[in-house]
């Protein structure tokens, strides 16, 4: 996960450079479509950093830890 969010941070680094040329305000997709990866970048981020940061298991989603036998379980 901590590799992906590396991933994630140099996307982010990559996405401020990012240049709009067309400059209109109306039906503007180029500036739409930027607009909409940066709150996609952003909802990324902040997925990747609760992931993280969460000690339990979701659903779908059973972190590993290893037992103190050295056994691994999910759940």
């Amino acid at each position: 996960m901590k590799m992906g969010f590396e991933k994630l941070t140099k996307f982010k680094d990559r996405y401020q450079k990012v240049y709009v040329e067309d400059k209109t305000k109306i039906f503007n997709t180029n500036l739409l479509f930027t607009l909409e990866l940066e709150f996609m970048i952003e909802c990324a981020e902040t997925i990747a950093i609760s992931s993280m940061e969460r000690k339990e298991s979701r659903g779908a989603h059973p972190k590993t830890r290893i037992c103190r036998k050295g056994t691994m379980r999910i759940g």
